[in-house]
């Protein structure tokens, strides 16, 4: 009798045991999707933050477009850059514009587009890019207006 007692509280143990690890399973799972959510909230917050625009100076049939930037920037003549600009003098994917902790960047794709920036030519590497900065891509030029730089510029003037 005693022999069917201890089986029985043995296999309730085992049940007792499987389900405590379920049930840490799926709270650490429901957490990890929290978790997840937020951080992804977070990031769609951030992505929405824009660090200024470029405006078109030229050529004239596009002047005055202006073009939101973000953390990340693809510039060129494919649709699918993030800044689509329809011009035949751009590549398909013409140069990148990134932000990172010291400032917003500026590069050439693969060193083979033409970039410039300030009317000086970009080779091997990133620039720094300031307001009013303007940028040559092809025949198109761009002129650069950082957010909470505006402020700045005016004092100095």
């Amino acid at each position: 009798m005693y022999e069917n007692a201890y089986e029985i509280v043995v296999l309730a143990m085992r049940y007792v045991f499987v389900a405590l690890i379920l049930y840490i399973l799926l709270r650490l799972v429901l957490h990890s999707i929290t978790e997840f959510r937020a951080v992804q909230q977070i990031k769609e917050q951030v992505r929405g933050v824009s660090s200024g625009y470029l405006e078109v100076l030229a050529p004239q049939e596009l002047r005055g477009e202006t073009f939101v930037l973000r953390r990340e920037n693809s510039i060129g003549r494919s649709k699918r850059c993030d800044i689509f600009i329809r011009h035949e003098s751009l590549a398909l994917l013409h140069a990148f514009i990134y932000e990172k902790k010291q400032g917003l960047f500026l590069t050439d794709y693969e060193n083979r587009a033409n970039v410039y920036l300030n009317g000086e030519l970009v080779k091997k590497g990133e620039e720094l890019l300031y307001t009013a900065d303007e940028l040559q891509l092809g025949d198109v030029k761009l002129k650069l207006h950082l957010n909470g730089e505006q402020a700045e510029e005016a004092d100095g003037q």
